[in-house]
């Protein structure tokens, strides 16, 4: 089972990215720079900054959204679009100050809208960020019945020369993973097609190797990684940072690296959630397939000098998150090498 086989073609994706880029360097050249971040940046002239720049990163939830549904757990959602867009905003090394919502929907049902919001809210409160606007569209001709899309923009600030751009990064610095929180916000469409119809399964169903429920296994919020890496480039020791989101650790990481470098990830060095493993069993879908469709378990990596991983790993640790050394920046052409 491939992602494709469920209606979503990553090639075909890649494929508007492609024809975007075109559109952009056409346009507005001086921005190329912003084609394929996390985050775009935007130069701005603030007091007592010497360059800083807005970073401004949008995001949703996907068919995440569809499983919320099925259990009418809408919160989880909310969260989970406001600690997305942290985490793109912090790999250009810039901190959450604003964020702004669109929900989309057939019909407006005023308790499901309150706890989305609810979600969003409590996750901005908890990161010090202000939620200064957003919009509700009811359009019964462009989404079904109970169909509901949640978008957010999340808007940071950093100073020039405190930008993560790659340029700093050398091989031999290291690759470090922070644990995600099950599949986030990706790779939904997959694991809904094989779980409830494919295998016919219930979202109350008990899964043993996983000790949780299909809903609670499906429902993990997505985790923000600001209160571990805010110490870090408070003290300037992140070179890197790739949050793990759609394309997996495949297309991610290389996101973030120079031009003559790339990642040597080594398999097998931080634990794969149950979750993906029964995904992969029951599904058979190619080890291929699933490292560039969902994080497995790596949420975001950290790429630092080989001489500031003890305290790296150490900071993060006594905060509570394990910290694992998957891998290593080596010479190359771009991309992912798996050892």
């Amino acid at each position: 089972m491939r992602y494709r086989d469920t209606g979503v073609d990553i090639d075909r994706g890649h494929e508007a990215v492609r024809r975007i880029r075109r559109l952009l360097e056409y346009y507005q050249p001086a921005f190329r720079e912003n084609i394929g971040r996390f985050g775009g940046l935007l130069p701005l002239a603030v007091e007592g900054m010497t360059a800083p720049h807005l970073v401004a990163s949008i995001d949703g939830v996907g068919t995440k959204t569809r499983v919320a549904a099925l259990v009418g757990r809408w919160e989880v959602c909310g969260q989970d679009v406001i600690a997305h867009g942290i985490n793109d905003v912090l790999v250009q090394g810039a901190y959450p100050v604003a964020a702004l919502d669109y929900l989309g929907m057939g019909r407006i049902v005023p308790e499901r809208v309150e706890a989305i919001v609810r979600g969003m809210l409590k996750e901005c409160t908890r990161h010090g960020v202000v939620l200064i606007g957003g919009e509700t569209a009811e359009m019964p001709d462009v989404y079904a019945e109970d169909d509901v899309d949640i978008v957010a923009v999340v808007i940071g600030l950093v100073d020039g020369g405190r930008a993560l751009d790659g340029r700093t990064i050398q091989p031999g610095d290291r690759l470090l993973g922070l644990p995600s929180t099950g599949l986030h916000t990706n790779g939904y469409t997959l694991a809904r097609k094989l779980f409830f119809e494919r295998l016919g399964w219930t979202p109350d169903r008990w899964l043993e190797t996983c000790q949780m429920t299909l809903a609670d296994a499906l429902l993990q919020p997505h985790r923000c990684y600001l209160p571990y890496l805010k110490p870090l480039l408070d003290r300037g020791l992140v070179r890197g940072l790739a949050h793990v989101t759609g394309g997996g650790l495949t297309e991610n990481v290389p996101r973030s690296l120079p031009e003559g470098t790339v990642a040597r990830i080594r398999l097998g060095t931080w634990p794969v959630p149950s979750i993906f493993e029964l995904i992969q069993r029951l599904g058979d879908v190619p080890t291929d397939e699933m490292l560039r469709t969902f994080n497995m378990g790596i949420g975001m990596v950290v790429i630092v000098r080989p001489e500031d991983e003890p305290s790296v790993r150490q900071t993060v640790e006594d905060l509570g998150l394990p910290v694992y050394p998957i891998g290593e920046i080596g010479s190359g052409s771009g991309g992912v090498v798996y050892e």
